[in-house]
């Protein structure tokens, strides 16, 4: 069974809360764009996509997040929302190892 928007919905803001590695509110921080919660994730944009994907990894609780070129492929808008939530996540104690070819944006997770 495909993925969908549904199925990768984040736990409840009272899970969030405990979490070591959040951002607030998760699926409205993360702002991936569907047009219906039945929606397939492989039908989504390339940012969308990614943005699913660290939305499964936070809700797990991860201390750590190795990330090998985690905005390759993606366009502008989408690479600074992503870098933004790297950023944060950092900013709230999770260690983030980043493999990137671009140095601007190294320098700007730094």
């Amino acid at each position: 069974m495909p993925a969908t928007a549904s199925s990768c919905s984040t736990r409840p803001k009272e899970y969030a809360a405990q979490s070591h590695c959040t951002v607030s509110a998760k699926g409205k921080r993360l702002q991936i764009k569907v047009s219906n919660a039945e929606q397939s994730v492989g039908t989504l944009s390339g940012g969308n996509q990614q943005k699913v994907v660290f939305g499964r990894w936070l809700a797990t609780n991860p201390r750590l997040f190795l990330l090998d070129e985690p905005t390759r492929g993606l366009d502008v808008s989408a690479k600074a929302e992503i870098m933004k939530l790297i950023v944060e996540l950092a900013d709230q104690g999770c260690s983030c190892l980043i493999v990137s070819s671009e140095l601007e944006e190294l320098k700007r997770a730094a």
